[in-house]
């Protein structure tokens, strides 16, 4: 992985410190699957399956799902452990391979998912509704509910169309992904280093990041920069989604950093390698992500399970004055949490907040 560049910013007054950002800052060149594709063998599937099982015995609520009761043999839940590891100080993200979703139920599959990613980061979000994992699919044949105004979206995780590149906003430090079930067309994902782009801005377009650090409105209420640092570590929480929907939130100066950022994350990121039963782990705060429009069919239909993770052992110092909104999204006890087993309400109960995806 090549030394990253040793920067100092006049904006951010900081410093990417090279022990830091080595191995994050990545190019198109620096990866292979290879890298980042954890492979679990025959045994490590009887252990989860038989994981599963007993906890499908305790007859608990799905959001009680934790290590301790979905037991895993030490030396595989050490080795989820590593993953946490390689998502906050390796490359960014990491995908576990080796699952089948055909072979089980909606309710086996979530426990799997739910009982696996508690093993790399165990603090789970949720929600204003407490709503904690959200099905991504497309969901624009799903009736419109009465209570809807006219002029509403789905949120574009319940569309088809492809997104820009973007960090899930004040979601979770980190994404996790279930590969459900896999378009008959498109529905290609891409991730681009944050701190790839930092380094490439500071040398071509240091205006830039004085624009991302500055406020922007995310909402009429709702004033923040996208860019943060702390500990020698970039943050960046860019989505636009409110800025499509609302054309007069964005000054001329952030349309032109949008499509700047745009631009450097369609040349250096890469296409993750995607298989059915992959789940996908992502460092929100430091790697930027987006998939391409997808076409279904009636028998072969795109669906992704979405969970945002914390691990307190691993996670980043977060900056001063915003720890606490990004610290929002975790403050309801994973116990009294909803973890929907199918997309039962796409336009309300079962999705998020969208200004903060997309």
């Amino acid at each position: 992985m090549p030394t990253a560049v040793r920067i100092a910013s006049v904006f951010l007054r900081m410093e990417l410190v090279t022990g830091h950002s080595q191995d994050l800052c990545w190019t198109r060149a620096d990866i292979t699957p290879e890298q980042y594709l954890i492979q679990l063998s025959v045994e490590d599937i009887v252990a989860i399956e038989n994981a599963m099982e007993g906890f499908k015995s305790l007859a608990l609520p799905l959001p009680s799902l934790e290590p301790s009761t979905f037991v895993l043999p030490a030396e595989l839940a050490d080795r989820l452990r590593v993953v946490s590891k390689i998502v906050h100080t390796g490359i960014g993200f990491a995908v576990l391979r080796g699952l089948d979703p055909k072979k089980y139920t909606e309710e086996e599959n979530t426990i799997i998912y739910c009982g696996i990613a508690s093993h790399i980061g165990i603090q789970r979000n949720a929600n204003s509704r407490g709503m904690a994992m959200v099905h991504i699919r497309d969901a624009t044949n799903d009736a419109k509910p009465k209570n809807i105004a006219d002029g509403e979206e789905l949120a574009p995780s319940k569309q088809k169309g492809g997104m820009k590149f973007h960090a899930d906003r004040m979601y979770a430090d980190m994404l996790s992904l279930y590969v459900r079930g896999q378009a008959v067309v498109g529905g290609k994902q891409y991730l681009a280093s944050s701190w790839t782009i930092y380094n490439k801005l500071m040398q071509q377009a240091p205006e830039v990041l004085r624009i991302l650090a500055g406020d922007w409105k995310w909402s009429p209420e709702d004033k923040m920069p996208a860019l943060f640092h702390k500990d020698g570590r970039i943050m960046l929480q860019l989505v636009w989604t409110p800025f499509l929907k609302n054309r007069g939130l964005a000054t001329p100066a952030q349309d032109f950093a949008l499509n700047t950022v745009q631009q450097l994350a369609e040349e250096n990121c890469i296409e993750l390698d995607q298989q059915l039963g992959d789940i996908q782990l992502i460092n929100n705060l430091a790697i930027l992500h987006t998939r391409s429009k997808f076409r279904d069919s009636p028998s072969q239909k795109r669906h992704l399970m979405r969970l945002g993770l914390r691990d307190p052992s691993e996670a980043w110092t977060l900056p001063e004055h915003y720890d606490e909104l990004f610290g929002k999204a975790f403050v309801i006890p994973t116990d009294k949490q909803t973890i929907p087993v199918t997309d039962f309400d796409a336009w309300g109960e079962t999705t998020t907040e969208d200004a903060n995806h997309g």
